[in-house]
């Protein structure tokens, strides 16, 4: 996440205000050492939302267009927003500062995705029709920026089935006027599968919870290949939703679920730590419903029976590569006081039958961290390494130590890392000793130990092969 940082774009008043005394929420997005923002196309006074909305638009086609075939870069981007027609006799745009590097690029997906199949038959300008319970199939291939197959691309498709456009309305708050507009808000499927030599398939089944109304749907897609680091992106609409598929076998079981607090590997009788992370598997032969389309048809936990502690969880899941009807849910848990505590957590499948499953767990202040699954990925030049923890969202210090096999320090570093998640940050060894020579080829062992705020700590490791340098 940390090499990866978003731009920051605001139109609220006085959000990077840079010559107040008090630092403003834009200089803290900015300066986060551990995320926030890479620039920020940001607000320093007073700014009206009637002028707010030309000028975003002015800002959204330059964000995206090309000039001479090339991106635009941010300073570019600023220039020619404040330099248009439309906003050239307005002086709101003079409260918009760019903070930030004006030579920086962005990161776009330069690939492109399109859809070749669907359902075995070549896609075509006919609009096709998807009907509720339907198991739709769907293949396409990668190209690349000059149009060209790209044969070499290998690694993950995204995509992501969105239903037909919705009617919005702003909540009017303040006095303002209400504005209504078009949106995709429910999500029908998002999963991932692979990309092998440059074409894709994957398989999803459309849930019973669908607008009905014929009208066109939407398939994002997005491409990475992890070796290159190459993106893409594309999308298909050439569809409707509406109906319901006729060959359907009725199924009135819900879906299987597995609960977990930090890891796969807990049991019940482990206590955990204040905020702990809930890990549901989730399968149903059928396929799972994430639309929260229908009322009440969400993945839902429930903490301590308590009205306030009622969360919806359809964001937070993830489906498992190459499947639509497997996946997982993780979500860290707010702070729990010490002690027992009850939860529940109930899935739906594409069919609107549920399940529901119960929880027991102790907290207790002060747990060791708990550390599982050390991988080491070989590279020409380095090792890379990951872990599983149950510390996320909370600084940890991380102190790796290489050895040999006769228990010589070879080279040792320690960091502070907060993982989003329950999986670690990567660390990297260059395969250099601690004066920075390259150490002989031979077995290793990689010592992972890990401390957090309370003094808790633990340890796991794991042998190493490096070949002779």
């Amino acid at each position: 996440v940390n090499s990866c940082l978003p731009l920051g774009v605001t139109a609220t008043c006085d959000f990077t205000r840079y010559d107040a005394p008090d630092e403003s929420g834009g200089e803290t997005v900015f300066l986060n050492p551990r995320g926030g923002a890479i620039a920020l196309f940001t607000t320093t006074r007073i700014v009206y939302s009637s002028n707010n909305f030309v000028l975003n638009q002015r800002f959204t086609d330059n964000i995206f267009s090309r000039r001479n075939g090339k991106r635009n870069t941010l300073g570019e981007i600023m220039y020619l927003t404040k330099r248009s027609d439309v906003m050239r006799n307005d002086r709101n745009k003079l409260s918009f500062a760019l903070i930030g590097d004006p030579a920086m690029k962005l990161a776009y997906p330069e690939y492109a995705v399109k859809v070749t199949h669907v359902n075995g038959k070549p896609v075509s300008t006919a609009i096709d029709t998807f009907q509720a319970l339907q198991t739709v199939t769907v293949e396409g291939e990668v190209y690349a920026e000059d149009g060209r197959f790209a044969e070499t691309f290998n690694g993950l498709v995204h995509p992501t089935v969105l239903d037909a456009p919705s009617q919005v309305k702003t909540l009017g708050s303040n006095g303002a006027d209400i504005f209504t507009y078009y949106d995709r808000t429910k999500v029908l499927f998002s999963g991932k599968d692979s990309v092998v030599n440059g074409r894709f398939r994957f398989s999803f089944v459309v849930p019973k919870d669908i607008q009905y109304s014929y009208k066109q749907g939407r398939i994002n897609l997005y491409v990475c290949d992890n070796a290159s680091l190459n993106e893409g992106h594309g999308y298909f609409d050439q569809f409707a939703l509406g109906g319901t598929y006729a060959q359907v076998t009725p199924d009135t079981t819900g879906p299987s679920i597995r609960l977990f607090l930090n890891d796969t590997t807990w049991t019940p009788k482990q206590a955990v730590n204040e905020r702990p992370t809930l890990i549901a598997k989730v399968s149903d032969e059928g396929g799972l419903n994430t639309s929260g389309h229908g009322i009440g048809h969400d993945f839902q936990l429930i903490i301590d029976e308590d009205p306030q502690q009622v969360y919806s969880l359809n964001s937070y899941y993830t489906a498992d590569v190459g499947s639509y009807n497997a996946g997982s849910v993780q979500f860290v848990l707010p702070t729990l006081t010490p002690g027992r505590h009850h939860l529940s957590f109930r899935a739906w499948d594409v069919q609107n039958n549920a399940s529901i499953q119960h929880l027991t767990f102790t907290v207790k202040p002060g747990e060791d961290p708990m550390l599982s699954n050390l991988v080491a990925v070989r590279q020409a030049d380095r090792y890379l390494f990951r872990f599983n923890h149950n510390r996320p969202d909370v600084p940890v210090t991380v102190k790796m130590t290489v050895l040999s096999l006769m228990g010589q320090r070879c080279w040792e570093e320690s960091t502070t890392m907060q993982a989003g998640q329950w999986q670690s940050d990567v660390l990297e060894w260059n395969l250099s000793d601690t004066k920075g020579r390259k150490v002989p080829g031979g077995v290793y062992l990689c010592r992972v130990q890990v401390t957090d705020a309370t003094g808790g700590e633990s340890m796991i490791a794991e042998k190493i092969q490096v070949l002779p340098q």
